[in-house]
């Protein structure tokens, strides 16, 4: 099997662990999140005050400035409570995004759901 060969293996696999996360936040009742969605309320979970500045999400998502304000936003819209929006005391112009005791709840299930549907991916992923 050549490199190449061996490259889309490993991507074909990736995608199928892609759908596999996305169908098991779907599974979560009361989950009405998006993979996105749920990666930044991971990203949250992991910060020792689950508080993050919203320009730092971009590194962590892999997603532009305006792409992690309108997910943000339609995250708000969707009016689940998982997030919440403060400003930093010492720049207005920042803005940390909060994990919620709701979005603490839910990531919970959530988390619990995508580890039994990656379980079968556990050679793959050593």
């Amino acid at each position: 099997m050549t490199y190449l060969d061996q490259w889309f293996v490993y991507t074909n696999r990736q995608l199928a662990m892609k759908k596999e996360i996305e169908q098991a936040i779907q599974r979560v009742e009361g989950s009405t999140l998006t993979l996105n969605e749920f990666l930044l309320l991971y990203f949250l979970d992991q910060t020792a005050d689950h508080r993050i500045m919203q320009n730092d999400l971009q590194d962590k998502l892999h997603l532009s400035a305006s792409a992690v304000s309108r997910m943000i936003t339609k995250l708000e819209a969707k009016d689940c409570g998982v997030i919440e929006k403060v400003a930093c005391s010492t720049d207005k112009r920042a803005t940390y995004i909060v994990l919620t005791t709701r979005g603490e709840e839910l990531l919970k299930n959530v988390l619990q759901e995508v580890e039994v549907s990656l379980a079968k991916y556990k050679d793959f992923l050593k």
